[in-house]
C-alpha cells in the first residue's frame, strides 16, 4: 500500500493487493463505533451522568458520521476495483472525517494494548499485538499526512 499527496491538495491511498483492503477495513473494526465516546463518558467522573445525557448523543453522531464516511469510501473503492489494485482519494471535504476515524481507531488500539512511545520490542509481541501496533503506526502516518498536506 502506498499513501501520497495529490496535486489537488488531497491524499491518495493505493491498495496494491487484496490484503490492503483488509488493512483499510481494520480502521472501522479498530475504532469500535461508540467506543471512544464511552471512554470519554467514563472519564467524566462525577459528571458522567450529565455528560452522558448532554454530550453523548452529539459525540456519537459525530463519531459515527466519521466512520460512515470512511466505510462508504473504502467500500466503494474496493468494489470498483473488485478487491484488486485500486485507490482511495481523500479530498479536503472528507479529510476531517478520515482524521477523526483514524484517531478513534488509534486511540482504541492504544487503550486495548497500552502502546508506549518507547521503541517497542515487536519481536517479543504476540502476533495480534504486533499487528495492532503496525496498524497503530500506519494510522498515525496517515493522520500526519492529513495534517501536513490536507487539513
Amino acid at each position: 500500500m502506498r499513501v501520497a499527496p495529490t496535486l489537488k491538495g488531497g491524499l491518495r491511498i493505493d491498495a496494491e493487493i487484496s490484503q490492503d483492503w483488509d488493512v483499510l477495513r481494520c480502521i472501522l473494526a479498530d475504532a469500535k463505533p461508540g467506543g471512544l465516546a464511552r471512554r470519554l463518558t467514563a472519564s467524566a467522573g462525577p459528571d458522567a451522568e450529565d455528560w452522558e445525557e448532554l454530550m453523548m448523543p452529539d459525540l456519537l453522531d459525530v463519531f459515527e458520521g466519521q466512520l460512515g464516511v470512511v466505510r462508504d469510501t473504502i467500500r466503494a473503492a474496493a468494489e470498483a476495483s473488485s478487491g484488486g489494485p485500486g485507490e482511495i482519494f481523500i479530498e479536503k471535504d472528507d479529510a476531517e472525517a478520515w482524521f477523526g476515524a483514524l484517531n478513534q481507531a488509534r486511540l482504541a488500539l492504544h487503550a486495548r494494548h497500552d502502546f508506549s512511545d518507547d521503541d517497542p520490542d515487536v519481536i517479543g509481541m504476540s502476533e495480534q499485538r504486533r499487528s495492532a501496533f503496525f496498524r497503530y503506526q500506519f494510522y498515525m502516518v496517515i493522520q500526519d499526512l492529513l495534517l501536513k498536506r490536507v487539513l
